[in-house]
């Protein structure tokens, strides 16, 4: 049996509630480990992402939580004090193999000696949704599924063996433990649902409140995307499109991220070399800080995604509460959250013209602009962590009330 135990978290205390209506609101469960990503000072994408800002908004509501990763030495736990963090450093062996094995157990044990009434995994495959696997016997699963192993095949024609066969198998397997499915995105939950699953539920990612900047930009084309360098992102159209702007307008671009593909990487550069406008991009090529992120956007007026698909993209959250223009592709926008003219502006992915336009449209139409930020600060403002939490809390109560296992 779960315990429902007493909230006493400073998050309550800012809402005014006493701990008997809170038990009554949410009859919280004590004790919640967290298999994710994300304790590295800079992060590397969305998922890291979402498992910080997770704990971090679970632990001001009081939940206890175990943080259990494999990011090595941890460099950021949010110094609460309801959160234990533990990390175990990646094995030398190849990741195919060392995730669903040592990995996957090492995250297994340490939530064993925790005893958690509920465990929640981020991200499919190994090792983190594999130990929520697991664990399953025991303890009943959250499992949150921010990407799919074929929507990536299917966009990008690639298929890496034996290490997609490996995840395919392994999103099977854990589909089947997991007591509930959360899904980042309504596209998501509906692919989900299309595998005929049906304890599949839809809680979107969040952005945080130090993201709402105090704003009053003016319309430029300074432009920045964020995210990995991949070549699902279909950055070459970014660049394209910076070679086609008037020049009077003096455009700048910065990529910024990660990059998984070292190659697709030299290919950007060559590209911009041969478009001649490496001198108006600048690369930096690695995860930020939360501080670095803020930077990048207070030193913008335009955020770009031009990816050939995004199931929910925080960082376009995050352009959008720091009150920056953004221009998405129709594949970038699968969420549904931009809707054209109001809260930003959906260009094709593979015609660069269409951007093109976008971008000369905002710089020219000063009031465009400026409404078309204060839109997305807006919409961006529905999905505020601080808001969002309150949804994961009435689902571990709604696990609880369950009586645990089945």
């Amino acid at each position: 049996m779960i315990a429902r135990l007493r909230f006493t978290g400073t998050r309550g205390m800012q809402y005014g509630m006493s701990d008997k209506s809170l038990q009554r609101v949410f009859h919280l469960t004590l004790r919640v480990a967290i298999l994710g990503p994300g304790m590295q000072e800079a992060v590397s994408g969305g998922a890291e992402r979402h498992t910080r800002s997770l704990v971090h908004n679970l632990a001001e509501w009081g939940v206890k939580i175990l943080w259990a990763s494999v990011d090595g030495i941890p460099k950021y736990a949010g110094n609460l004090t309801t959160v234990r963090a533990v990390s175990f450093k990646a094995s030398p062996a190849p990741s195919t193999l060392a995730m669903p094995t040592i990995g996957a157990l090492s995250l297994a044990r340490a939530v064993r000696k925790f005893e958690p009434d509920i465990v929640h995994a981020q991200m499919v495959g190994a090792p983190y949704g594999l130990a929520g696997a697991f664990l399953s016997r025991d303890y009943p699963l959250v499992l949150t599924v921010h990407s799919l192993l074929k929507t990536r095949i299917r966009l990008t024609n690639v298929v890496s063996w034996p290490h997609d066969y490996i995840w395919s198998l392994l999103e099977k397997y854990e589909f089947r433990k997991a007591r509930v499915i959360v899904a980042v995105s309504p596209a998501l939950r509906d692919c989900l649902r299309g595998m005929i699953l049906e304890n599949v539920e839809m809680i979107p990612n969040c952005v945080d409140d130090r993201f709402f900047l105090e704003s009053n930009r003016v319309a430029s084309p300074k432009l920045v995307y964020l995210g990995r360098v991949h070549p699902i992102k279909n950055l070459e159209v970014l660049l394209k499109a910076v070679s086609r702007i008037e020049e009077k307008w003096d455009p700048r671009l910065t990529i910024a991220g990660p990059v998984d593909d070292r190659r697709y990487l030299r290919k950007l550069i060559a590209l911009a070399s041969s478009l001649e406008v490496a001198h108006l991009v600048h690369f930096v090529s690695k995860p930020l800080n939360d501080e670095e992120i803020a930077n990048l956007f207070r030193e913008a007026s335009i955020f770009v995604l031009p990816s050939f698909h995004e199931t929910f993209g925080i960082a376009l959250l995050e352009a959008m509460a720091s009150g920056i223009c953004v221009l998405v592709s129709r594949g970038a926008n699968s969420s549904g959250i931009i809707t054209n003219g109001r809260n930003g502006l959906v260009f094709d992915e593979r015609d660069y013209a269409t951007l093109v336009n976008s971008i000369e449209q905002l710089i020219r139409d000063e009031n465009l602009f400026k409404s078309i930020a204060r839109g997305g600060r807006v919409s961006a403002a529905r999905y505020r962590w601080s808001n969002t939490v309150q949804r994961y809390l009435r689902l571990y109560d709604r696990i609880a009330s369950q009586g645990g296992l089945a």
